[in-house]
């Protein structure tokens, strides 16, 4: 629940809410605007509803999640997704908004006008009437006892069917198991969030290099972030026996860190430290925290490992303070956030003109940039190319250097040499989810369907709550592989997701047109036309990386029965 926070006063069932104009009924889940009526899902509407709840006011992405997701664990991309459904709704805009304003790393805002007034009877008079604009003040909508908090999460909750997560609980790995959850930002300064975030990343990056560990990936453990969370019940949903979990407070030029290690099965505490150094310390702390870690668990560490635990990225701690700024900016997956990103990582070389990871992550805003469609630049893949050719040449060792290597061969349509780079990112970091999913999503464009699928499965179980990337290289190997059913069933679920996911439109359309499902392909090719108008398969079969064109030609006929172009 949001806790003691402010909430809308319903003081009949019959009434409505106006937002900038727009007619809310709750009870029915749609909005209406004159002769305009749209549905919405009832989690879009939980959320507008909580929204409305504080107009003015942000509200906190977990205070939101906790409201509309009860008792359930989410993604990031789940709320994200539904506040994409709500601009759409009322045709805003992220970048200059009038109703809905996000507020980068807390939450949302709602900006546009509310008022509180009688629902209308849903005639055609009714939808005439002019939006309402009630007398009663602003502070009158809005209470703060805790009877109306349970007004506004019964009305979530009844709009909002209950639901297990789609994954079942995982079972434990034989061999330790370990997930580091997002450490506390203690700092008193809500700008220091990306500190604390960059220190969990780097112990679950050194982590996943030991080969005799199983550590769940970042993308998971980060959907806890901000909760308040029964160790027992993460260890069952993530299937790890141990969690590790812990503070960072920094101020000026010092640095205290918290952790401790606690088994999942026992509640008991396995280890525990707290660390008060200068910050020019970080990284030799950091290699405290790792090493003390690992003999807490009895993990053997090999020779090779133990030499890529001891190496930093960079000996500069305002590189690498820059460094974690672009790493956290590479959470929200927009053009402007790409584009800070990459000026964080140019300052960082700036500052350290050795800084191998600095250089990769710099390539990855120019690789980014190129398959997103952000910039029609071709020299952005040899850009991307040329950093992460640097990178891995400043540190051999490198996993992230390796795998945005990989990555562009690909687009390049050098098939073995992006297995090889990936297999390398793999073998340097055993656990690393991410790299093993890419790993199967370029072996699907080299004609290896079949492993890829085995690979995807494997990150998935890194990885519980995965992105809907990982699902996007199970529908695309079922649709290389003829399985359209199969293809379909993974394709639905990342449509549900995210609905502005146009690879899933574009190879839905295609399964159904395979399958001789016309009318739904065509809906499918719709949705491709609406989110990417100037889109053209002449410009796809030169930019798709298949190796088999057979593959490419079967897929441009079946998009081309259901009437694209």
């Amino acid at each position: 629940m949001i806790g003691n926070e402010p909430t809308i006063q319903s003081s009949t069932s019959a009434d409505t809410l106006s937002i900038a104009g727009w007619r809310i009924h709750v009870a029915t889940n749609r909005i209406r605007k004159g002769e305009k009526t749209i549905k919405l899902e009832p989690r879009t509407m939980g959320v507008l509803v909580c929204l409305a709840s504080r107009p003015g006011e942000v509200v906190k992405r977990e205070q939101l999640e906790a409201a509309v997701w009860p008792r359930m664990v989410v993604g990031y991309d789940a709320l994200s997704n539904t506040i994409k459904k709500l601009r759409k709704a009322f045709d805003d805009d992220s970048k200059h908004p009038r109703i809905i304003e996000t507020i980068p790393k807390v939450g949302y805002r709602l900006i546009g006008e509310v008022s509180h007034s009688p629902s209308d009877t849903g005639s055609a008079a009714g939808a005439q009437a002019a939006p309402a604009t009630s007398n009663v003040p602003k502070h009158k909508l809005v209470v703060t006892s805790a009877v109306a908090l349970v007004i506004v999460v019964v009305i979530v909750a009844w709009l909002v069917p209950w639901e297990r997560s789609e994954q079942k609980a995982p079972s434990l790995p034989d061999g330790p198991s370990i997930a580091v959850l997002p450490f506390t930002n203690m700092s008193g300064d809500k700008e220091q969030e990306y500190f604390a975030d960059g220190i969990t990343d780097d112990l679950i990056t050194d982590l996943s290099k030991i080969s005799g560990l199983f550590v769940v990936a970042r993308n998971s453990v980060f959907a806890y972030k901000g909760k308040a969370v029964n160790i027992s019940e993460v260890g069952r949903e993530l299937g790890v026996r141990y969690i590790l979990e812990g503070s960072v407070r920094k101020a000026e030029d010092r640095v205290r860190i918290t952790a401790q290690l606690v088994d999942t099965s026992t509640h008991g505490h396995v280890w525990a430290e707290r660390y008060d150094r200068d910050l020019k310390d970080i990284f030799a702390l950091q290699d405290e925290v790792t090493h003390e870690i690992v003999e807490a668990l009895a993990v053997t560490v090999s020779e090779d490992e133990e030499e890529r635990l001891v190496k930093r990225y960079t000996d500069s701690v305002e590189a690498y303070d820059y460094y974690l700024r672009g790493l956290e900016y590479f959470s929200d997956p927009t053009r402007q956030a790409n584009t800070l990103a990459r000026q964080m990582h140019q300052k960082a070389i700036d500052l350290d003109p050795k800084f191998a990871a600095a250089y990769a992550l710099l390539g990855f805003s120019y690789s980014q940039e190129w398959t997103m469609g952000w910039s029609q630049d071709p020299r952005s893949l040899e850009i991307a190319f040329e950093h992460a050719k640097k990178a891995v040449a400043l540190d051999d060792w490198l996993p992230v250097g390796y795998a945005i290597l990989g990555e562009v061969y690909l687009w390049k349509k050098e098939h073995e040499k992006a297995i090889a780079a990936q297999e390398k990112a793999i073998a340097l970091s055993n656990n690393a989810a991410d790299q093993i999913a890419g790993l199967g999503g370029i072996l699907i464009w080299a004609g290896r369907p079949e492993k890829s699928i085995e690979l995807v499965r494997k990150a998935m179980r890194l990885n519980p709550m995965y992105p809907i990337e990982y699902l996007w290289n199970l529908g695309h190997a079922n649709f290389v592989l003829g399985r359209y059913d199969e293809a379909i069933e993974a394709l639905k679920r990342i449509r549900d997701r995210n609905p502005d996911y146009l690879p899933a439109h574009a190879y839905l359309a295609a399964s159904y047109s395979e399958l001789g499902r016309d009318e739904e392909a065509r809906i499918e090719a719709a949705e491709v036309k609406r989110l990417s108008p100037q889109a053209s398969i002449e410009t796809w079969k030169q930019r798709l990386p298949y190796k088999d064109q057979a593959i490419l030609e079967r897929l441009v006929a079946s998009l081309r029965r259901v009437g694209l172009k």
